[in-house]
């Protein structure tokens, strides 16, 4: 797949696998955020974009690893795992657990795994627990 960007600001887009291996485009918007780096123009210039764009600064940041996990989407960002409830992302609710950092998510059995800068968690659809 390629990904053509008309606006010349940045932009992406990643796969997800699906349990029986069949490949999906997964597009995931949380917040649409519209940004570009712009030249300042001379007096009586039209602004326009710099050729060079700088990259978004999130506060939170799509690690491109997504899950299928008792059928439902996992996504992967630094700050904590979502769930695609409808048509909206959702953090997954740890409960006494908290809420712990994410990387990479893998499953086993009845268990989703999520592994973060600070903590490695498993999930079991209904349950949390965090390993020290």
């Amino acid at each position: 797949m390629e990904l053509i960007d008309a606006t010349r600001m940045v932009a992406g887009s990643t796969m997800g696998t699906e349990p029986s291996g069949r490949e999906s485009l997964v597009v995931v918007v949380v917040v649409v955020v519209l940004r570009g780096t712009f030249r300042l123009p001379a007096p009586g210039e039209p602004v326009r974009l710099a050729d060079a764009q700088l990259p978004l600064v999130m506060a939170d940041t799509f690690t491109r690893d997504v899950h299928w996990f008792m059928d439902r989407l996992y996504v992967a960002t630094v700050s904590t795992p979502y769930t695609l409830q409808g048509r909206y992302l959702v953090p997954v609710d740890f409960g006494e657990a908290g809420t712990p950092t994410c990387f990479n998510l893998c499953s086993a059995g009845a268990t989703l795994g999520s592994i973060g800068h600070d903590d490695v968690a498993s999930f079991d659809g209904a349950a949390c627990r965090r390993y020290d």
